[in-house]
């Protein structure tokens, strides 16, 4: 497949708890999730000094070349339509035998908590 992550709604970073996490360690879950909401701030704020970061961190020089880092949600909220598209590929390719909407295993109720402030 040519994909273009910025072009087509793809996702270039998907989180993923368990539900332990979120059931009985909410408070760890949402303070978690705060400090991720604080790092994409950061990469929407500062493109370049992102670029510059993550390519120190994992050694490779040619991130610095990049035009910004890859798309990213301000809210850090999946896009559906690229999560249905890593879904059919994970079906493709044999990672699984169904074929899930994205709305029923895509749960933003941890990001929505930590913006609204609880």
């Amino acid at each position: 497949h040519d994909l273009d992550i910025n072009k087509d709604g793809w996702n270039t970073m998907i989180l993923v708890m368990s539900h332990e996490l979120l059931t009985k360690k909410r408070a760890v879950a949402r303070r978690f999730m705060k400090a991720y909401l604080e790092g994409v701030k950061f990469v929407h704020a500062n493109p370049a000094e992102t670029l510059k970061i993550w390519s120190k961190e994992v050694k490779i020089g040619l991130i610095t070349q990049m035009e910004k880092p890859p798309l990213m949600s301000p809210n850090a909220k999946l896009n559906l339509k690229g999560m249905q598209n890593t879904v059919r590929l994970l079906r493709e390719y044999g990672f699984t035998k169904t074929e899930p909407r994205a709305e029923d295993v895509v749960d933003h109720s941890l990001i929505d908590e930590v913006l609204a402030g609880r």
